[in-house]
């Protein structure tokens, strides 16, 4: 992260924010998507995760450490939405990125696998899949041990294949 942008968005540059924002928006679009498993709930609360990181940016202590901390503030928030949705029938949208009909089958097989792991699995996974974040890094997102998020990783995958070849989800 440069450090400059973030000290200029600590002194309330707005458009050094946005610059640092742009930095992670697909990420942090993709693990709300993923974890939430609708387009308007993921866009909301990325817009909240954005709008709460702006008016707190001057508390981030470490430039360097940007990255986690807006990925802590969203996953507080993905906790929070999810919490909402107990009781409810969650309905899984298709993949909007994909324009092919198999590749959007196997999104959505996918995200139902995601979506009957535990929370914190499914956290770990999304984040290291779509985030592209090493173990640690993880860790200090999720506030867990290294070796704790690596063999919950190991044993989610695990189920994960399992799930999917047996082909309990309906591939089309």
């Amino acid at each position: 992260m440069d450090p400059e942008l973030c000290r200029r968005a600590k002194e309330g540059d707005a458009d050094a924010f946005a610059s640092l924002y742009e930095t992670v928006s697909s990420k942090l679009y993709s693990t709300a998507f993923y974890m939430l498993g609708r387009k308007e709930d993921a866009e909301d609360i990325v817009m909240e995760t954005v709008t709460d990181a702006f008016s707190e940016i001057r508390s981030l202590r470490e430039p360097a450490a940007f990255e986690g901390w807006i990925f802590r503030i969203l996953m507080n928030k993905i906790k929070r939405r999810r919490k909402s949705y107990i009781g409810e029938d969650l309905e899984l949208q298709p993949d909007l990125i994909s324009s092919d009909k198999g590749d959007r089958d196997e999104a959505v097989a996918l995200r139902q696998a995601l979506a009957e792991l535990p929370q914190q699995d499914r956290s770990i996974l999304v984040l290291d899949i779509l985030g592209g974040y090493r173990s640690d890094e993880i860790a200090g997102m999720l506030g867990m041990n290294p070796n704790t998020v690596r063999s919950r990783k190991v044993r989610a995958l695990e189920k994960l294949r399992r799930m999917l070849g047996e082909g309990q989800y309906d591939r089309r």
